[in-house]
């Protein structure tokens, strides 16, 4: 059962390109199906459309990133696919913006480099002071000194 505000949500992204490509295909190919749709009901719409060959392949990732994204969501109740008859999750459009997903580890070239350059001073402090330490054990004892 498609929604208004999906249909609202869908033109809006189309329309300001707020998507790469491939994922705009993926959500104009769920937009054309009866929502929730499955993976495989989306990827055989994508084969009958004109351009479709070869993107129903990447079809799965594209629905995790959009997913990731919040354009679209899983739906809450398992249902059976059309296409190969298996009981399977569904997708629908949410309604809302694509958010920006940032890794927690992502980091630019500049800092990783600050950041090695940083741990390289620290290691070569590190082995100053082990040689210090060293020298310090070897050193010869005079007599009379404690041991």
């Amino acid at each position: 059962m498609r929604r208004l505000s999906s249909d609202e949500a869908f033109l809006v992204l189309v329309a300001n390109k707020l998507l790469t490509p491939m994922r705009r295909v993926a959500l104009v190919a769920l937009q054309d199906c009866e929502q929730p749709a499955t993976a495989s009901e989306i990827a055989s719409r994508l084969t009958a459309s004109k351009g479709g060959r070869g993107q129903a392949g990447n079809l799965h990732a594209r629905l995790g990133e959009l997913r990731t994204q919040g354009v679209v969501a899983e739906a809450e109740e398992i249902q059976k696919c059309s296409v190969t008859g298996n009981s399977v999750i569904g997708w629908y459009i949410t309604g809302n913006s694509p958010i920006k997903y940032v890794a927690e580890n992502k980091a630019t070239r500049k800092e990783l480099e600050a950041a090695v350059a940083q741990l390289t001073q620290e290691r070569d402090e590190i082995k100053v002071e082990v040689t210090r330490l060293k020298d310090e054990l070897n050193k010869p004892t005079q007599p009379g000194e404690p041991q």
